[in-house]
């Protein structure tokens, strides 16, 4: 055979092998996808042996093509859409959901569609409605960044959506159609920003409105059991609105939250929640720089879960409920400093605002919970709006450790769990708290009755108060002590008061000549040293302190009794003290601003009373 004809029949040969090979490869690759292996049918993943469909990259090309269409794979790119940081993207986005969302309804939801968003930043100039049909997915590092005033994305049925029940084909029932991720940013994370002040208070910015705004929304059209995973959302009014509109079984995934308002805002549509309200899960999230309430509850019945999340450096409180049948729930969270460190430093905050809701209830879960905080103060609030009445909130705290923060003076104490409450409607039901706390002993100018014994001897009037010389208390007894002495027997030889006990079972009292200026949730440390020679029941030390509002009136008094022993005889030595000192904690109620602190000793049988070393302190 002629060498020139040879080579034409080789060549021809080898093009018709190269082309059935081609067929049966994309045939192969189409059959693999059908049975759900591989995602793509890529280069790399050839053989070794099939070198004529490796060398051939314009075949390869087209597998690839063919196999991410097959995939479902819909590079929003083209579809109009540029992500160049400076062209307006909500319209052709939009034009892109809408023909995708019915292209799923067309398929009886056998096909669902996934718009892949390379990296880019796009231009949300409108608000855009994304159908629960419609999946976006991030490829790289994607930034969603909001003009306008008003929601970036709207996320809702729409009215001619079919409607399926519980009786529908098993891929339908349950809302199968609905289950996924509406923003997945685990191929690189989804940034929602915006270039608006969310300072000014008309600003309404949203990054993602979740749930009909309709409350004629149907049952059978829910926005239910749905995911988004790594969207990161800074500056906005509310990062996260949920419309509580047939909206639940909703989790959130590896979020970060950061300088908003709001992270989380429940909001009721007037009237009532429309079938809402259940298990919402937030889990390894970061909560940050809320400006406001970090989770607003506008909504009753709501049933929140947050876990392994972190809430730092939020405005307080970092949770409030405004409606009845809100359940929250932490489980191994962390906190970091709440408000400014000078106001109120609340976790959770329950505000009745309406009528209907008094009566109702609220409830709080804390587990392995870490609170970094500034200062000891009221962690849980429980508030009536112009006096409605109060909603009843159930405290549950099977471990909180809470480390109070001070630089200046580490003098470690223990709270007493009644501290954490300002309201006799606040129920505990469980607590197990530990504290790592450190405090400041604020013994200034300004509050300085760290007396060491410095009782100088003052005139006796007729009441058997001691008044004179005394600059800071007015000491009086009950008929049966005898007139207070100066001696110096108290610590290292300093003065201290003593009384002699004639008759048993009677008092004596120290009133502060002077009133303190003080500042809601601020902790009050009042101590005092005492010695008796027996007790043939008990006695007790009454710490008291009388509270005062702005227009200096007397509004509440606060009283810790310290039970000094009972049932024994003590043999003592006059000049050493028996007790080293007893201790009464307090919190400073809500619109209290000075204080006057009373120290009463009562219920005691001895020959003689004395007291050193009054102490009276608070925190930072």
């Amino acid at each position: 055979m002629k060498p020139l004809l040879r080579g034409i029949i080789l060549k021809r040969r080898n093009f018709l092998k190269n082309f059935l090979i081609g067929i049966l490869a994309f045939i192969f690759g189409y059959s693999i996808k059908k049975d759900g292996g591989i995602e793509w049918f890529q280069y790399d993943q050839i053989s070794e042996g099939d070198k004529s469909i490796k060398d051939n990259n314009f075949i390869v090309d087209k597998l690839n093509i063919f196999s991410k269409k097959l995939d479902g794979y819909n590079n929003i790119k083209e579809y109009n859409v540029k992500g160049d940081g400076s062209t307006g993207d909500a319209k052709a986005i939009q034009a892109a959901i809408n023909y995708f969302r019915q292209q799923t309804i067309k398929s009886n939801f056998t096909k669902m569609a996934v718009l892949r968003f390379p990296s880019g930043k796009y231009i949300i100039d409108e608000e855009i409605n994304l159908s629960p049909y419609v999946k976006i997915k991030s490829e790289g590092y994607v930034e969603f960044c909001v003009t306008h005033n008003g929601t970036g994305f709207y996320i809702s049925p729409m009215a001619d959506d079919p409607k399926f029940n519980n009786f529908s084909p098993d891929h339908l029932n349950k809302n199968s159609w609905n289950r996924g991720k509406y923003f997945d940013g685990s191929d690189g994370a989804i940034v929602f920003t915006t270039p608006l002040n969310n300072d000014k208070s008309a600003t309404k910015t949203i990054a993602i409105e979740i749930g009909s705004r309709d409350i004629e929304s149907d049952i059978r059209t829910p926005t239910s059991r749905y995911t988004m995973e790594n969207i990161n959302v800074f500056g906005y009014d509310k990062a996260i609105k949920i419309n509580s509109v047939n909206n639940y079984i909703g989790t959130f995934k590896n979020c970060q939250f950061e300088i908003n308002n709001h992270a989380i805002v429940y909001k009721s549509p007037p009237g009532k929640q429309i079938n809402s309200g259940e298990n919402f899960v937030f889990d390894n999230c970061i909560i940050a720089l809320s400006k406001k309430e970090a989770i607003l509850i506008d909504a009753p019945g709501h049933d929140l879960i947050f876990e392994n999340t972190s809430f730092d450096f939020n405005s307080s409180p970092i949770f409030k409920s405004l409606r009845s049948g809100t359940s929250l729930r932490l489980n191994h969270c962390y906190i970091e400093k709440i408000g400014d460190g000078v106001g109120s430093q609340y976790i959770y905050q329950s505000e009745c605002i309406s009528q209907g809701e008094v009566g109702g209830r609220n409830s709080f879960y804390l587990n392995n919970v870490i609170a970094y905080l500034k200062r000891p103060a009221i962690l849980f609030s429980n508030t009536s709006n112009k006096d409605i009445g109060y909603i009843n909130v159930y405290l549950d705290i099977n471990g909180l450790e809470t480390r109070y923060q001070d630089t200046e003076n580490k003098d470690p104490y223990n709270l007493k769990s009644r501290f954490l409450v300002n309201s006799p409607k606040i129920s505990i039901l469980n607590s197990k708290i530990i504290n790592m706390s450190i405090m400041k002993s604020l013994l200034s100018k300004d509050l300085n009755l760290f007396r060491n014994g410095g009782f100088t001897l003052s005139t006796i009037n007729t009441d058997l108060s001691v008044e004179g010389s005394d600059d800071y208390w007015f000491i009086s007894s009950s008929a049966g002590i005898s007139n207070p002495l100066v001696k110096k027997e108290g610590v290292a030889g300093s003065n201290c008061i003593k009384y002699s006990v004639k008759s048993p079972h009677n008092s004596m009292k120290l009133e502060s000549k002077h009133y303190y200026n003080v500042e809601p949730g601020e902790m009050i440390f009042f101590s005092a040293l005492m010695k008796i020679d027996k007790i043939s029941s008990h006695a007790e030390m009454i710490y008291s302190l009388e509270c005062y509002d702005h227009t200096d009136k007397l509004v509440d008094t606060l009283n810790y009794y310290d039970y000094i022993g009972t049932g024994k005889t003590i043999k003592s030595v006059e000049s050493k003290f028996r007790v080293p000192r007893s201790l009464g904690e307090f919190q400073i109620p809500y619109g209290v601003y000075k204080i006057k602190p009373v120290l009463i000793l009562n219920k005691f049988v001895s020959t003689f009373v004395c007291v050193d070393e009054v102490h009276i302190s608070k925190s930072k």
